[in-house]
């Protein structure tokens, strides 16, 4: 009473309303269930963030101190690591000034993938590592002996669910020639010159065949070298190289890891006016679903690519 004569009454209304109302008890929510990361998804963490064996165990006992067990124990993401090295004995040479495998893999199985990203430096396997002085014999030596194993490919048999048997044949295709005649990129500049006949052979569209993510992967290399090699001796520091290429390549693991998002362009009329649609007049409704017809129409669309891509460039770089 004495708040009400004196004047307050917003205070008493307040202090009454508090008095009155219940207050309802909240439930305090049921933990969520956290799912534990798989071998090859903890490995493709590591490989991502780029942690090394100690920082992963640490980051481990870390979530182990408050009651989150969502990490494997590191023997299990090393288990995961000897799957993405070649199973065939003898398949892999390692030694102070070369590293090499085989092209041809005679393992139990084979894996099918599609990527969206075939350029990317992540798909990249090695092949082959060199250390010396590039010399015209040498590339000359290289490629004889690359263009032997390719040759010497023996079809693949899978077998599918459905009872049917695919023989997968493999076809070497060229890529563009590295000459460079100008300031700009070597492919770039090659599709300008002979944009037409490119356009005529090469199977896929402008970009997803070039040597720029081999050039890329030159970084990859370096900061292997530094950070995740051995530097007790040469051949030690060679092997932990090429697993280290082995594993940020493998296409297992590729799905694995969240993909860069790309930002939509929208383009200037100069560039659109350029731009070519594919016409399919010439083909009938049902044609589409025939051999002949569905190779037709699957041309012309990587046509269409080809010149979308090419006229993009020009406007560019020019």
């Amino acid at each position: 009473m004495s708040l009400r004569k004196s004047g307050q009454r917003h205070t008493v209304d307040f202090l009454k309303g508090t008095q009155c109302t219940p207050v309802p008890q909240r439930e305090a929510p049921p933990p969520s269930a956290s799912r534990r990361f798989s071998d090859d998804e903890a490995l493709a963490l590591i490989d991502q963030v780029d942690l090394t064996k100690d920082q992963y165990i640490y980051i481990r006992a870390c979530l182990l101190a408050h009651g989150v067990d969502v990490l494997p124990c590191y023997d299990y993401v090393r288990r995961a690591k000897e799957r993405c090295y070649p199973p065939e004995p003898g398949s892999v040479t390692v030694t102070e000034s070369e590293m090499r495998i085989g092209v041809q893999r005679h393992g139990p199985s084979y894996l099918l993938y599609q990527t969206d990203r075939p350029g990317s430096p992540r798909n990249c396997r090695p092949l082959r590592l060199l250390f010396q002085k590039e010399t015209k014999e040498v590339v000359k030596k290289i490629k004889e002996h690359i263009q032997s194993q390719i040759d010497d490919l023996v079809p693949v048999q899978i077998h599918l669910k459905s009872g049917r048997e695919v023989t997968i044949r493999h076809k070497d295709v060229p890529d563009l020639c590295p000459t460079n005649r100008s300031g700009i990129r070597t492919a770039v500049q090659l599709i300008i010159i002979h944009g037409a006949d490119i356009m005529k052979v090469a199977p896929v569209p402008i970009g997803l065949l070039s040597e720029e993510p081999l050039e890329s992967r030159h970084k990859n290399i370096r900061h292997f070298r530094k950070h995740h090699t051995r530097l007790c001796n040469r051949t030690s520091g060679n092997t932990d190289l090429l697993h280290c290429l082995l594993v940020s390549s493998d296409p297992v693991l590729y799905n694995f890891r969240p993909k860069p998002k790309r930002k939509t362009l929208t383009y200037c009329k100069t560039v659109l006016s350029f731009l070519v649609e594919p016409s399919v007049s010439g083909l009938k409704g049902t044609d589409l679903f025939e051999s002949d017809g569905e190779e037709e129409f699957s041309e012309m669309l990587i046509s269409a690519l080809f010149v979308q891509r090419l006229c993009i460039s020009f406007v560019y770089f020019i």
